[in-house]
């Protein structure tokens, strides 16, 4: 019985040997068309193209999540540092919260907000 990590293994070195055949026998990789015999590619034209499109719209849609993961990093970093920083102003005072809204120059509620959100 072959496991699922020695399945898949398989299943790629036959896709791969597939693949191969079909370039020695001059077809295309995708969609088994004939290629004409000059041709030195792997695919014809066809799935070229709608390859490529498909590979822009992919890669957009890449981009597009990268940021608003970015955004979500500069925001747990954000918070990060105004936690960081609220605990240094907290230890300056001495734990007394009230100079320690002084320090950061907020108001004394501001910073009980914070702590409440922040932790």
């Amino acid at each position: 019985m072959l496991t699922p990590d020695e399945r898949r293994a398989r299943a790629r070195r036959c896709l791969r040997e597939l693949l191969a055949l079909r370039m020695r026998l001059g077809r295309c990789v995708q969609c088994n068309r004939r290629l004409p015999r000059t041709a030195t590619r792997q695919k014809c034209d066809a799935c070229a193209t709608r390859n490529n499109a498909a590979v822009r719209a992919w890669y957009a849609r890449k981009q597009q999540a990268n940021a608003a993961r970015a955004l979500l990093d500069l925001r747990e970093a954000r918070t990060a540092l105004d936690a960081a920083t609220i605990r240094a102003a907290l230890h300056t005072a001495g734990g007394n919260r009230v100079q320690a809204a002084k320090l950061l120059g907020i108001s004394r509620a501001s910073l009980y907000r914070l702590l409440k959100q922040k932790g």
